[in-house]
């Protein structure tokens, strides 16, 4: 199994992740959770040096459009997303996931979904 990353923003993300740890939720091994402050915090650069060491999927949950307490994180993560994504396709890699999925802090249902959609259960 090759190794997942995700990024949990702390506003929307990461309340649901602890809502389903707290009731006995955890992620398949090879799964890395990572809280930050904002979607729109996560770097270009550490996400393509993550898939330069081996990273095939990456899913970055973040706020709903419109959603955002830093009113453009959510947007700027999409961007940065979608930027890779070219870059990459550009340089040939055609076996690396990189996502970004809108969750609510009370969607939690909708966040294991993802997650076992995503990774398995």
């Amino acid at each position: 199994m090759s190794h997942t990353l995700v990024f949990l923003c702390e506003e929307s993300g990461y309340p649901a992740f602890e809502y389903l740890k707290e009731n006995g939720y955890n992620p398949p091994k090879g799964v890395t959770i990572i809280k930050v402050p904002c979607s729109g915090r996560i770097d270009i650069e550490f996400l393509s040096e993550a898939v330069k060491n081996g990273v095939k999927r990456i899913c970055v949950f973040g706020c709903f459009d419109g959603n955002c307490r830093y009113n453009w994180g959510n947007r700027k993560a999409m961007y940065r997303i979608g930027r890779l994504k070219a870059l990459l396709k550009g340089a040939g890699v055609e076996d690396v996931s990189i996502e970004f999925i809108p969750v609510a802090s009370t969607s939690y249902a909708k966040l294991r979904k993802e997650l076992e959609r995503r990774l398995g259960s």
